[in-house]
């Protein structure tokens, strides 16, 4: 593999390739052409460097490892073996094939697998004599993934919660309004002599069998679902649902205990309607006001507490370490209660608010629908006064229509505005890492320049620019980069937010060769202010620079334990180290018109001479994106697609059912010479204004949650120097088109295909 990817030819004589575990390695060591070991010489075809994120820990050392072909050399070295008091220690690297070891569907079969090709290695070891260390990396990560399933459970059931909420919600309120519709049914059956005992079994049972169905009917949608939105076979997902067997007994178990909270109490409710009443086909409401109920407000209050301290950003946790520090213990008492109720308010809060407000609005916020009718006087005319009083006249479907509504829109946006704040994260730390479009990384400053020249001759540059850095130890590892203002700012990636205390277009043309823009953390650490000097060596002198602002994030650390994962660089003008440039690195940053260039421009660079690294921002993105299993397009595809369906499913089924419900009304109405359109425009205009008042609920909601996920993630990554933000990207706003448009044609297509048939069935319906 190397000597194909680094255009080497089969070595005639001893040949290696050095690797370097560390890229600022050569910056400090004087490396050799050639490698001696015993009594044989070695030439080094060529030097590059390692994996730096494998070694963050050896920032100061100099880890050097030699790859020489073993048929050119190893068989005549262990020939000499002999001469060294040490005995060497062989690598075996056993390459598996993953198809045959790797069955999703069964990770204790694979991991039987696995355990099994340890031991026949092991087998194979001892029978020589050898001692062993085996590091099974396959084996590995299957038991990482066992380990972090209680986290994989817990991550889903929080995704899980809406569906929940939801399927509760909307089931509950649903059976409320069909069996009030079967109450005449029921009150016939009962003078036929059945018992309320006999027709609780009665519907009890048929609803058990839908439950079931919609259980079986469950498992085959997801299967489709998943295969759509993560391009899977349809085999596979189908064999994976039904070998996990615990998925499916706490997937039925929730689908039971659900369904029952969902049938029983309204059932109950609508068997003790008196028979004459039932008779009659009397509109059932539910006799207590639910604005009334103490629980209502108890969730609204908590939920409002929770997003009010997600706007305001306040951290319980940083409040309870300062009441510690200064022993007030009353403090303490009291943030500790209200951690407490916090915590689990973290998951619940949004849904306590969406439920307790969805109530309050169904009745106090009438006032406010009736308004909006009356504010489309100029399209009804004088259909406004019959559509305003549609409203009050069903508060309870009212509440249920804004709370199913609110929370689908609430879950959806969240789960949008999450990935796109994840991907801009992602899209951004790779821009840190890359510092642009393309970094390439020389061994030597003459061919540095003359390379510059070429690459800017290239045409799918849109600029490039030359800097050298260098590592100084007195400084804890600080990094100096010494640039050409001008150009830098518009080839390099940076934030406003990281310097200080003007912004960087303002600081870099202040940058003269005297000056320095300092490394923030650095400047805590040695108390150093604006205006004050730091003394910095250049080359061979020590130079003292003026401190003009500050850059990065303040990260504390101390010299005790590892170095801080990232720091930031302090910047000094290229003409400050003019004669000892030999003494720096030289790289160049590219900025191409199109990072769909990436992979050819970095084809033409790779023919150049003097280059031992190059860096690209598509090949940093593309290996943190990897490491992502759900903020990818394939998990939004799928959580969309979810979105749209509870939304058209919870909302259409309202609506056929109220529709049902009111088909007497409409019928009346008719036969008083309203048309089809005057009957649509009255039913979608009555309905309008909850919807809208909904979809700003939910909007706000999510947006206001994501905000609080958001700083709590900042929080406990501090350290991170690009944080996360709240941010819905350009390509992700079609996905809250998809959501919104599902939401008002689940809302339109019921109501216009149900007048329509009930026109043609006035007499029926009579």
């Amino acid at each position: 593999m190397f000597y194909i990817k680094l255009g080497l030819l089969p070595p005639k004589q001893y040949e290696a390739l050095l690797v370097l575990a560390n890229e600022f390695v050569t910056s400090k060591l004087q490396i050799s052409n050639t490698l001696n070991i015993g009594n044989v010489t070695i030439f080094i075809k060529n030097v590059i460097i390692g994996e730096p994120k494998a070694f963050q820990y050896f920032r100061t050392g100099s880890i050097l490892y030699y790859i020489i072909s073993y048929d050119s050399f190893l068989k005549e070295f262990l020939q000499k073996i002999n001469q060294f008091e040490r005995r060497p220690v062989y690598h075996l690297n056993v390459f598996l094939d993953r198809s045959l070891v790797i069955d999703v569907s069964d990770l204790e079969k694979t991991k039987k697998i696995l355990t099994d090709i340890n031991s026949q290695v092991i087998n194979i070891i001892k029978k020589y004599g050898f001692a062993h260390d085996i590091n099974n990396r396959l084996l590995n990560t299957i038991d990482s993934i066992s380990v972090n399933y209680t986290g994989f459970l817990l991550l889903f059931t929080f995704l899980s919660l809406p569906l929940i909420f939801v399927s509760w919600y909307l089931g509950s309120s649903l059976s409320d309004l069909i069996y009030s519709l079967n109450k005449r049914e029921m009150s016939l059956f009962k003078i036929r002599g059945f018992s309320r005992g006999r027709l609780f079994m009665l519907y009890s049972i048929e609803t058990i069998m839908v439950i079931l169905l919609g259980i079986i009917l469950g498992y085959f949608l997801s299967s489709i679902i998943l295969s759509f939105s993560f391009r899977v076979s349809i085999y596979d997902v189908v064999k994976i649902l039904i070998s996990n067997q615990i998925a499916f007994i706490i997937t039925l178990i929730f689908s039971m205990i659900i369904s029952f909270l969902v049938f029983i109490p309204p059932l109950k409710r609508v068997l003790n309607i008196p028979i004459l009443h039932g008779l009659y086909g009397e509109t059932y409401e539910h006799l207590e006001k639910p604005y009334k109920k103490f629980r209502v407000w108890i969730a609204l209050i908590l939920g409002s507490y929770k997003l009010l301290i997600w706007i305001l950003q306040i951290n319980l946790n940083n409040l309870l370490s300062e009441a510690i520090k200064t022993q007030n213990f009353l403090l303490v008492i009291i943030l500790s209660i209200a951690l407490i109720i916090d915590t689990p308010l973290n998951i619940l809060g949004p849904f306590l608010f969406l439920y307790g407000i969805s109530k309050i609005l169904s009745y106090h916020g009438s006032i406010i629908q009736e308004k909006f009718v009356s504010s489309l006087k100029f399209l009804l005319k004088d259909l406004t006064i019959i559509s305003s009083k549609s409203i009050s006249r069903a508060a309870a479907r009212n509440s249920i229509i804004i709370f199913v509504i609110s929370i689908i829109i609430f879950y959806s946006f969240f789960n949008i505005i999450s990935l796109s704040s994840q991907e801009d994260f992602r899209i951004r730390n790779a821009y840190f890492e890359s510092e642009s479009d393309i970094k390439v990384y020389f061994n030597d400053t003459n061919l540095a320049e003359k390379s510059l020249n070429q690459i800017k001759t290239f045409q799918e540059i849109e600029y490039a620019t030359l800097v050298y850095y260098a590592s100084y130890l007195g400084y804890y590892s600080s990094y100096i980069y010494a640039i050409n203002p001008e150009e830098y700012i518009k080839v390099a990636f940076y934030e406003e937010s990281w310097f200080k205390p003007e912004p960087p277009l303002n600081l870099f043309k202040k940058l003269d060769e005297n000056s320095i823009i300092l490394d923030l953390s650095l400047a805590n650490y040695m108390n150093l202010k604006v205006n004050n000097e730091i003394t910095i060596p250049v080359g061979s002198y020590i130079k003292k620079f003026k401190i003009i602002g500050f850059v990065g994030k303040n990260i504390s650390f101390s010299f005790i334990g590892p170095a801080p994962p990232i720091q930031f660089k302090s910047f000094i003008n290229i003409a400050s180290i003019q004669n000892f440039k030999f003494f720096f690195t030289p790289i160049i940053l590219i900025k191409l018109k199109s990072v769909d260039y990436t992979n050819l421009v970095k084809e033409k660079i790779k023919q150049m001479k003097g280059i031992f690294r190059i860096v690209t921002f598509l090949e940093v993105y593309n290996k943190q994106r990897m490491s992502s299993i759900f903020f990818t397009e394939d998990y939004l595809n799928f959580q969309t697609l979810i979105s749209v369906l509870l939304i058209s499913l919870g909302i259409m089924a309202i609506s056929i059912v109220n529709l049902f419900e009111r088909s007497r009304i409409i019928v009346l109405q008719n036969i008083r010479g309203l048309d089809r359109n005057q009957l649509f425009k009255i039913n979608i205009f009555a309905m309008l204004g909850i919807v809208i008042s909904a979809l700003i609920i939910g909007i706000i909601t999510s947006f206001v949650t994501a905000l609080g996920y958001v700083n709590m993630i900042n929080t406990f990554s501090s350290f991170l120097p690009v944080e996360y933000r709240v941010i819905v990207l350009p390509h992700h706003y079609l996905y809250l088109f998809y959501i919104v448009s599902a939401v008002f044609l689940s809302l339109i297509i019921p109501i216009a295909i149900f007048i329509r048939r009930i026109q043609a069935k006035v007499e029926e319906v009579i």
